[in-house]
């Protein structure tokens, strides 16, 4: 289980889940597989939001707690073949508690 109890740690987290992403979308797409073929933009898609997210922290105007993140219900469906879903949903839970908190 990830965790974050400073805006730092919380970034680093946001930085991870974007390079899993990331990465992920590359591979899918350097060697498609027909079961993950629609993967990648997905992955793509979950980056972006998550990169918005950080600049919404840099520019002050992000606020926790305030209800689930908008990439979840995409990460619930796909949380078999992502193999960093807990990293996602970790990030969410984080957000959830309406401020940076520890995972106890």
């Amino acid at each position: 289980m990830y965790s974050a109890t400073t805006i730092s740690e919380y970034l680093v987290l946001l930085d991870e889940a974007i390079f899993e992403l990331e990465e992920m979308a590359y591979c899918v797409g350097e060697e498609p597989d027909d079961e993950l073929v629609d993967l990648a933009p997905h992955c793509q898609q979950i980056a972006d939001y998550i990169k918005s997210l950080k600049q919404d922290i840099s520019q002050g105007d992000y606020k926790f707690g305030d209800k689930e993140l908008e990439y979840v219900p995409l990460v619930r469906r796909l949380k078999n073949v992502l193999p960093f879903y807990g990293l996602l949903n970790d990030i969410n839970r984080i957000h959830l508690c309406g401020d940076l908190c520890n995972s106890d």
